[in-house]
């Protein structure tokens, strides 16, 4: 992976050169019952606090930015959530790589408050950025990046470029490149405080 030193718009205009590197009835009181506890298990494993200590982190930066389908999503709405802002493009082949391990951290954590916001830095607009997520089965927000976003996080200088993010709105990591999934989990689970899922 080759990381560019130049400028967001500069790295844009390269685009050509790529990124460089038996049934039972059940009575109605019973299925009540059941739905109870199994609210009540799913509340106890998600918390809206980090479960570690966060308070020398610096604070993550705010923004709004829109989805694909036009729709606003912004770091307000996430609050209470861990989640991995993903700096990303089509044309970038480790950011592509980087996508499964994306995908499968969003589907073992999403019901445990994490979330996976991947923005996108392709300059063709969103039509080439849906269609890249619709052959990829990509279940996570994509939204388009812009030049505000890449400032107030300090600016991107490679791709993909992803910032862990407490439930406090805090910067917990800073990822550079292509990693293995493990290195996001162990952020995502000592950020939620639950154990690491089994793979399925």
């Amino acid at each position: 992976m080759m990381l560019r030193t130049l400028p967001l718009v500069t790295l844009l205009l390269a685009v050509s050169a790529g990124c460089g590197s038996a049934t039972e009835t059940k009575t109605t009181t019973a299925v009540k019952a059941e739905k109870s506890v199994k609210t009540e298990k799913s509340v106890k494993t998600v918390t809206s606090k980090p479960a570690v200590d966060t308070s020398q982190l610096q604070v993550a930066p705010t923004w709004a930015l829109v989805d694909l389908a036009g729709k606003p999503v912004t770091s307000e709405s996430l609050k209470g959530r861990v989640v991995i802002v993903d700096f990303w493009a089509t044309w970038c082949g480790p950011c592509r790589a980087a996508i499964p391990h994306l995908i499968e951290l969003q589907k073992t954590y999403k019901d445990r408050g994490f979330e996976v916001v991947g923005v996108s830095l392709d300059q063709q607009g969103p039509a080439v950025v849906q269609s890249f997520v619709d052959k990829n089965s990509i279940p996570y927000t994509i939204a388009m990046g812009n030049q505000k976003i890449v400032s107030d996080f300090g600016g991107v200088r490679g791709i993909p470029t992803a910032f862990i993010i407490s439930q406090d709105g805090k910067i917990f990591r800073k990822i550079v490149g292509l990693v293995p999934r493990e290195q996001y989990e162990k952020d995502v689970i000592a950020l939620l405080g639950v154990a690491k899922a089994d793979k399925s």
